[in-house]
């Protein structure tokens, strides 16, 4: 049986080559290449390659963040021009990171290693750890979110609060909510300044809330907007 396998990069030429490297190779079949986020997250959801070959910077989603949002994972191999982004790409799991311009023997290894890690037992290959994409050693400037098969990409400002419900967090906006596979700790150290957690399972916007009242001995009520949130001693 062939390997199925997708190019994503927003760049043709970058496209080109990766094809031309692939096609003396008669174990694999091509079945999709993309040039932005969005497209890729579609046609992973829908044609389930086995390996995908993953730029980093593209227009609307980054590779990472694309990842982020996808219900299952295939292989990857990055493939950028930035060095910087190893130590993130491995975090991420990745089988290899490439960095262009490459020769056909270096994608040629790290495909076989991608192909030799997809004989092994599902049990043993590690799983993506999901919920890094939006961090950059920096504040985080937006989070994408999922819900159904819309996408959405939430600017801190646009989230009133967050709750931690077991290994995801839930995003409160104004008109929805919004479940993402992450966690309180590195919400906490990347969010804006604006934003405190002022209880182990809830971080707020300061700039939302409205009012401040004593609910019971050691206990505040938080309005934000028009949600009040309950909050025990932390």
């Amino acid at each position: 049986m062939k390997i199925n396998i997708i190019i994503i990069d927003d760049e043709k030429p970058a496209r080109d080559i990766l094809k031309y490297y692939l096609s003396d190779r008669e174990d694999v079949n091509l079945i999709a290449e993309c040039d932005n986020g969005f497209s890729a997250f579609k046609s992973i959801q829908d044609l389930r390659p086995d390996i995908i070959f993953l730029d980093v910077q593209m227009p609307k989603l980054t590779g990472f963040e694309m990842l982020d949002i996808l219900d299952e994972k295939p292989e990857v191999i990055f493939t950028t021009a930035f060095d910087q982004y190893a130590i993130k790409a491995f975090e991420h799991n990745a089988v290899d990171y490439l960095l262009k311009p490459f020769e056909k023997e270096r994608m040629i290894q790290a495909l076989d290693k991608a192909i030799n890690k997809l004989k092994m037992p599902v049990e043993s290959r590690s799983k993506i750890p999901l919920g890094m994409a939006d961090l950059d050693g920096e504040n985080i400037q937006k989070i994408v979110v999922k819900k159904g098969n819309a996408i959405r990409i939430l600017k801190p400002d646009e989230i009133l609060y967050m709750t931690a419900e077991d290994d995801y967090v839930m995003f409160y906006t104004e008109s929805d909510r919004y479940l993402k596979y992450t966690t309180m700790k590195y919400l906490e150290a990347n969010l804006p300044n604006n934003f405190m957690r002022i209880h182990r399972s809830s971080i707020i916007n300061l700039n939302c809330i409205t009012e401040v009242q004593t609910y019971k001995k050691d206990c505040l009520t938080v309005k934000i907007t028009s949600v009040p949130l309950k909050l025990g001693r932390y």
